[in-house]
């Protein structure tokens, strides 16, 4: 059942409220005002942001949990703390290549491709088997070094 509007009851508040599903997402909330028309947009903006993502279904997984799954089952702790601190509470549905380049470029500015590869690449792509999520995180290009070649 998509969301729709709960007028205000009487007795209890003046505010209208939100119910419904969609998209997977359970609402039940108060519109936080008594203006009808107000209380429309609120929806609209809910169902927006369903949408894009921004809801996580409770028990979703997060970033911060598969993290910590995968150091619970042995996982090396060296760049994962940087990787939980900067992603945090994300949902890991939330986390696609886009996200993942734009965490390599600010944790690691002025590094080449081949350190964020170690870094962040492999961490993100470690935790996400971890929990589960089996999908293929393309990394930078690293240019291949032959040393020195000599043409006689």
């Amino acid at each position: 059942m998509p969301f729709k509007l709960i007028p205000p009851r009487q007795g209890k508040s003046p505010n209208w409220t939100i119910r419904g599903t969609y998209l997977g997402v359970r609402v039940n909330q108060t519109a936080g005002t008594a203006d009808k028309r107000l209380a429309a947009r609120k929806l609209a903006q809910m169902q927006g942001e369903v949408e894009c993502g921004v809801f996580a279904k409770p028990g979703a997984p997060t970033f911060a949990g598969a993290a910590l799954k995968y150091l619970e089952g042995g996982g090396e702790e060296r760049f994962i703390l940087k990787l939980a601190a900067h992603f945090g509470e994300t949902p890991l549905s939330r986390i696609d290549q886009a996200a993942i380049d734009e965490a390599a470029i600010a944790l690691y500015p002025r590094a080449s491709p081949a350190t964020r590869n170690r870094q962040v690449y492999t961490p993100v792509s470690a935790v996400f088997k971890a929990a589960g999520r089996a999908e293929a995180i393309k990394r930078p290009r690293v240019p291949r070094d032959h040393g020195d070649v000599r043409i006689y």
